[in-house]
């Protein structure tokens, strides 16, 4: 039996390529089973020199007089000699390697394992805009913010940096003890240089300590000018760099200071976020964007373009009024990451080497592993395998491999093999085939449909196209309800679209409800039960 965690729509694969209105093949990882391995292991894993395959099954190890002990790698082919000493003695069909334990130290102020330390950056808009009680409504839910972590996550690390026409940032006793302004806003180097000086054990302190002075300082914040987002959060990715951590970024303008400005249309605005989004991942960090309208959603705030730093790192969107505020940040603080720097890899044979990890950036190539930044517990990725050739096997080997960092800190690797009979028989492959897997791929699919290109009709174009194929299963149980619910989602989507044409801030609520499709767990869509 396959793991929770793994689950596939397909019990059997056919052994013909891939026609056009064929059923898709569709695996989902469920990261709510991330932490229930069926065994785990500190000894290192045996990998193919060439590729990402572990060995999993002793049975496909051999000895050789002239070569020693090997095995051939079943998706390269590659010839690997290894100790026999490292073999594992039964098959690991689920295993999680833990392959860099943390080593703890307890900090000498707060008492409390440095392993277990989060740090929480808060990147806030005070400019002009922020009047009429948006900022007065952010300061509450800051100091909210910072009340709950005093309570239940003593050992993290908070810091703050505030922007309007200059980016400050302040440390715990109410100092700036950094301001940026004028040209040095418009250099990308100029601002790492700056923020790159700044001691980061002076900027951001243990909450346990310092949470009344925080309180003074959020409490003090007054709107005043321009809006220098860029900046501020290239500023803060610098300071987190070399640490990982989170950062709440939030806003009700486009940005119009300094680099990665938005309010006049320029593609080397956009492209700085992209590049920024990037930097978020590629350091750890996981960044959630909060977009505060107005009440008649008049402000466009550009979170078509800023939601690419949530969407990447693992990170939410919220597109909300000062009166949601309260709830979008004890969302913000009451959900908990399963894992952070996740890496997934679904390692399939030559012939299903044609596969599309759905809603997330993509793979370099071939058999390599997608970044997903931090996952929460409700997160499923899925991934649509094209068998490109035919297959001549009986039966074919899928490996999954999960390469995250606990809540610990721990690195592990995750790797689920399983074993897929092929057939030649249509009514074979279709009579145990998981038509709900299938529907949530394609709602996810038409979430990135609609966050990409902001376009209805292309978003129903995804789900319309599984419909068809759903429909090719006739009667067989689940199907028609998969159907139905599909119908659901495309009228909720309709409905939407309605509602966000009437307002001004059109591509940032397009992009907030985008992102909720991207993801829809399938628990949620079909409504089942815990």
């Amino acid at each position: 039996m396959m793991s929770e965690l793994v689950k596939t729509s397909f019990k059997k694969v056919l052994r013909r390529k891939s026609k056009e209105n064929d059923l898709p093949l569709v695996t989902a990882v469920s990261f709510e089973a991330l932490e229930k391995p069926k065994e785990t292991i500190t000894t290192k894993p045996i990998t193919c020199s060439k590729c990402p395959y572990v060995l999993t099954d002793p049975k496909i190890v051999k000895s050789d007089e002239k070569i020693g002990t090997y095995f051939s790698c079943p998706y390269c082919e590659t010839v690997n000699v290894i100790d026999p000493k490292d073999l594992p003695q039964n098959p690991l069909t689920d295993v999680d390697f833990i392959l860099e334990p943390v080593i703890k130290t307890i900090d000498e102020v707060t008492k409390i394992a440095i392993g277990k330390q989060d740090k929480i950056l808060a990147i806030i808009d005070i400019s002009g805009s922020m009047s009429d009680g948006k900022l007065d409504a952010v300061k509450t839910s800051l100091l909210e913010t910072v009340k709950d972590l005093e309570v239940n996550a003593p050992g993290s690390l908070f810091g703050l940096i505030a922007f309007e026409s200059s980016v400050y940032v302040y440390d715990h006793k109410g100092k700036i003890v950094l301001q940026l302004s004028g040209k040095t806003l418009h250099s990308m180097d100029d601002i790492a240089s700056n923020f790159g000086k700044l001691d980061i054990t002076k900027v951001m302190t243990p909450i346990k300590e310092t949470a009344s002075d925080w309180n003074k300082i959020v409490k003090g914040l007054n709107h005043m000018d321009m809006t220098a987002l860029g900046p501020a959060l290239l500023g803060g990715i610098i300071l987190l760099r070399n640490y990982g951590g989170r950062m709440i970024l939030l806003t009700d303008g486009l940005a119009n200071q300094g680099i990665g400005t938005l309010e006049r249309p320029s593609p080397q605005g956009k492209s700085i976020y992209k590049k920024l989004a990037d930097m978020c991942l590629e350091h750890n960090l996981i960044v959630d964007v909060v977009g505060v309208r107005t009440e008649t959603a008049s402000n466009e705030m550009g979170l078509d373009v800023l939601g690419d730093l949530a969407d990447k790192t693992g990170g939410d969107i919220f597109f909300v009024s000062r009166q949601e505020l309260s709830k979008a940040f004890e969302k913000i603080r009451g959900q908990e990451f399963l894992a952070r720097d996740v890496h997934l890899n679904i390692l399939t044979p030559k012939e299903l080497e044609s596969k599309e990890y759905v809603g997330v950036t993509r793979p370099a190539g071939p058999n390599q592993p997608v970044k997903l930044g931090g996952i929460r517990s409700g997160r499923e990725v899925y991934v649509k395998f094209t068998p490109s050739k035919d297959i001549e096997k009986e039966k074919i080997s899928l490996q999954t491999q999960i390469k995250y960092k606990d809540k610990e800190g721990n690195l592990r690797l995750r790797v689920i093999t399983k074993e897929v009979e092929t057939t030649d028989e249509e009514e074979d492959f279709k009579k145990e085939y998981d038509s709900k897997l299938a529907a949530t791929m394609a709602v996810q699919e038409a979430g990135e449909a609609y966050y990409q290109t902001q376009d209805l009709h292309k978003a129903k174009e995804k789900i319309q196209m599984v419909q068809n194929q759903l429909r090719s299963l006739g009667a067989t149980p689940g199907a028609a309800p998969s159907i139905a619910v599909l119908e659901e989602q495309m009228a909720e989507m309709e409905s939407k679209e309605e509602e966000v044409s009437k307002i001004g801030a059109a591509k940032s609520m397009r992009t907030s409800v985008a992102q909720e499709l991207k993801r829809l767990s399938k628990k949620k869509m079909f409504k089942e039960e815990e």
